[in-house]
């Protein structure tokens, strides 16, 4: 406890607030109780404490009944058991009144490897060794498989999940977390609609701009362009992690709507975040060359081209672009590849001819 006090101390917060308010936004729970319930030494945490303990290392129960040696290893793995319940018991995980049973990763190891060596010592009988094992194995079993039984049934973690949502004490962090999982088994499903009121509900609870971008996910799946269009550009500059994608997604939109100089413009600033992916050279190339935007249009064909030069359709919309800004030159050579590609194509020959008679060369 006075580690504890001197923590908070070092942390900046003043003596009053040590029994109930530290933590408000804090990275530490509040020593006993906080508003929401919660503290270090709330009995419904150290039950719930006990409870993840026994059920992801049972053996933990075997711990005050081991008589230990003061050997190295044995206080090295003492000193690591109590750093990882400190952290465990301390931390404020910002989900709410539980902690979820994969925090307990690190502490099983010492306690398993105590419990382990305590257990193979010479100085203990085999009919001790036995009844340690039996109690171990039954302690898993009891506890441990109804967890496994509920968790294995779709029916059982919904209604679980939903009534989690419904009880006290859970923060609204872990319970957009909650909601925005419902949303993605909704999407999966094809549920839509209720994808899509779990996904508000995740903003309600965390107004995070990446549950915006699920909202307009699910506005372009329902046909509703406009509507996706607006919530994209709504975020296009509040999440870096998925600015490639958005420009992806506003190009497409764009394209299907029609406002190709956007689509374009998407595109080109898609690529500068993420050059690698080739084909959308060509889809740039293709919302301005719709729009119009000749120079535009050639410069993204002929990058597609120079990376990918078996591409058909790049290749035609390049010499055909060279064909319309009155580069006959240039469209014959693109027509020459396209020849060799397709040597039994009359339209090749007839474009071919066509170009060479608007440069003049009738040979």
């Amino acid at each position: 406890i006075v580690a504890l006090v001197v923590g908070f101390m070092i942390a900046g917060m003043p003596f009053s607030r040590f029994q109930d308010h530290y933590g408000e936004g804090g990275r530490m729970l509040a020593l006993f109780a906080g508003e929401d319930g919660r503290g270090i030494f709330n009995p419904d945490h150290l039950l719930e404490i006990l409870n993840s303990l026994l059920l992801s290392v049972p053996v933990v129960i075997f711990l005050p009944f081991i008589k230990w040696k003061a050997k190295a290893s044995n206080i090295f793995l003492w000193i690591s058991l109590g750093l990882s319940l400190f952290f465990i018991l301390t931390v404020n995980t910002g989900l709410g009144v539980s902690r979820d049973w994969d925090l307990y990763s690190v502490t099983a190891i010492p306690i398993v490897l105590l419990v382990s060596l305590g257990i193979v010592r010479k100085e203990r009988s085999t009919e001790l060794n036995h009844r340690f094992l039996i109690v171990a194995f039954f302690m898993s079993v009891i506890h441990t498989v109804p967890w496994i039984l509920l968790n294995s049934s779709e029916t059982m973690s919904i209604a679980r999940a939903k009534n989690m949502i419904e009880s006290p004490g859970w923060s609204d962090a872990h319970n957009a977390r909650i909601t925005d999982s419902f949303a993605n088994y909704y999407d999966k499903t094809d549920q839509l609609d209720s994808a899509e009121v779990y996904l508000k509900l995740a903003y309600k609870y965390e107004p995070n701009p990446r549950y915006i971008f699920g909202m307009a996910y699910f506005e372009q799946k329902r046909n509703n362009y406009v509507r996706a269009i607006a919530l994209y550009d709504s975020i296009k500059d509040k999440l870096p992690r998925k600015e490639y994608s958005i420009n992806v997604k506003l190009a497409e939109l764009y394209f299907i709507t029609r406002e190709f100089r956007k689509s374009g413009d998407h595109y080109k600033k898609a690529l500068e975040l993420n050059s690698k992916e080739t084909i959308m050279y060509f889809n740039m190339g293709l919302s301005y060359m719709n729009a119009g935007y000749k120079d535009e249009a050639i410069a993204a064909f002929e990058e597609m081209h120079r990376r990918q030069p078996d591409h058909r359709d790049a290749i035609y919309n390049l010499a055909n672009l060279y064909y319309r800004s009155d580069k006959f030159k240039e469209s014959a050579k693109i027509f020459e590849k396209v020849r060799l590609m397709e040597p039994d194509n009359p339209a090749v020959y007839y474009n071919l001819a066509i170009c060479y008679t608007n440069d003049g060369d009738f040979e």
